[in-house]
């Protein structure tokens, strides 16, 4: 009896646990709509969107949206390994066999399309439906082979890009070298190397540069968007403990110093004031005359009277003045732009070791020292450690700038002078190029 009573009330308590949990459910749910409604329609989809209940068509959104303005957007694709135009025309661009095929024709002039290379990039414009309307690829830095769906048709046409002239401006200090110097100063390597070769051949940098020593560089290059091409130097100053050049480029091409004087200094022919006769010409298979033994004979003999006065060809300095049995008293001069002279049976010697000559300066007397058949000179010319013929090798024709040009000239100086010295390490945007098209041909109808 007693355990009957007890299951009832257990039993009884249940239902009333049941009750109340049911009452407390149907509170929190109808708080909770009257929550979701009072808040804005789309935070109100956001917690729908979130919960793991299913979307409820909300009747106050119209039944369809609309639509937005569809704006094709510039796209790129980068060739992979084993990738190939009708691969990417076909499954990228959504052109069909036949469309890739009239491209691939129609561009084969300006480029070939069957060897794509691995990283080259191309351009393309898709209309709704993934289909290519234009194709664009790059032919060099500042042109654009550009192809246009054309109802059934293909055009193509070459782009020209609009390209800015700019300037930049570096400045630095020489710790180790110059060419690290100006790297570190972000000047691109190819340029340190070729301002290192136009300031030698005026300066020994090997033995006259000092750290401490600065430089100042303008360089001028085309820009196309935000890159830079084609760098070349304007303008180079080095000065210092021994040094102080300044180099600057003409519109001719070539590179003077503030005075208009022209970089190669030039070499003269013949180291003498006027012609003599050559009693022995540069021979490489030369029968020596008194030995009779076949050597080279690697220099040019001028006959001349003993005491004629030599004269430097070109500027240089005093490389070696000494005495030989073969050769008597000789000198030897190196030039600035890779050429060293030696000249043999001397008299007397004018010059020092280690002094600077200039181009026409007197700098020995022959006579007949050393091994000879009677007085002479006995001239050679070495080419980059070769001994080259001076009577017909090229040599470097000197070019200085003279009235009007040397005043036109002198105004562009006053302009880099001013440039070199700002302080600013500005860029500035000296001109742009206008866009131009040339249309190239059709393809045939689709």
């Amino acid at each position: 009896m007693k355990k009957s009573i007890q299951l009832k009330l257990l039993v009884l308590f249940g239902a009333l646990l049941l009750a109340t949990a049911g009452v407390i459910f149907m509170r929190e749910h109808i708080i909770k709509e009257k929550h979701l409604k009072a808040i804005e329609p789309s935070a109100a989809s956001a917690v729908n969107a979130n919960s793991d209940d299913d979307m409820v068509y909300d009747k106050e959104l119209p039944a369809q949206e609309k639509s937005q303005v569809f704006v094709p957007q510039w796209q790129s694709y980068t060739v992979a390994k084993g990738d190939n135009f009708s691969i990417i025309g076909t499954n990228e661009l959504g052109l069909t066999p036949s469309e890739v095929s009239q491209i691939t024709t129609l561009s084969h002039a300006v480029i070939n399309l069957t060897h794509l290379k691995l990283g080259q990039k191309i351009y393309f414009l898709l209309n709704k439906k993934g289909i290519a309307e234009q194709l664009r690829f790059p032919v060099k830095p500042d042109i654009d082979y550009l192809i246009k769906r054309q109802g059934n048709t293909f055009n193509a046409e070459k782009i020209k890009k609009s390209i800015a002239k700019t300037r930049q401006i570096y400045k630095g200090v020489i710790t180790q070298s110059l060419a690290r110097a100006m790297e570190e100063q972000g000047v691109p390597y190819a340029l340190a190397l070729h301002a290192g070769k136009l300031l030698g051949k005026r300066n020994n940098l090997r033995r006259d540069l000092r750290p401490g020593d600065q430089f100042d560089l303008i360089t001028v290059s085309d820009q196309i968007g935000n890159k830079l091409f084609s760098p070349k130097i304007e303008a180079i100053r080095l000065y210092g403990h021994k040094i102080n050049t300044s180099l600057f480029l003409y519109s001719d091409g070539q590179f003077y110093d503030a005075k208009g004087r022209g970089l190669e200094p030039g070499f003269m022919r013949i180291p003498l004031k006027k012609a003599y006769r050559v009693s022995s010409p540069f021979n490489l298979h030369r029968r020596h005359p008194i030995t009779g033994v076949i050597c080279p004979h690697y220099g040019t003999d001028f006959a001349t009277p003993t005491g004629t006065k030599v004269i430097a060809p070109a500027d240089g300095k005093v490389k070696r003045i000494g005495y030989q049995r073969y050769a008597g008293n000789y000198l030897a001069i190196e030039h600035y732009n890779g050429y060293i002279t030696r000249y043999f049976h001397l008299s007397k010697v004018l010059v020092k070791q280690g002094e600077k000559v200039h181009s026409g300066q007197s700098i020995a007397l022959t006579g007949n020292t050393g091994r000879t058949t009677g007085p002479h000179l006995h001239y050679e010319l070495y080419k980059r450690g070769r001994a080259v013929d001076s009577m017909h090798t090229s040599l470097p024709l000197n070019r200085d700038l003279h009235g009007k040009e040397l005043a036109r000239f002198e105004k562009l100086v006053a302009q880099r002078i001013a440039t070199l010295n700002s302080k600013k390490r500005q860029v500035a945007i000296i001109h742009s190029a206008g866009i131009n098209k040339k249309t190239t041909k059709n393809a045939a109808s689709t």
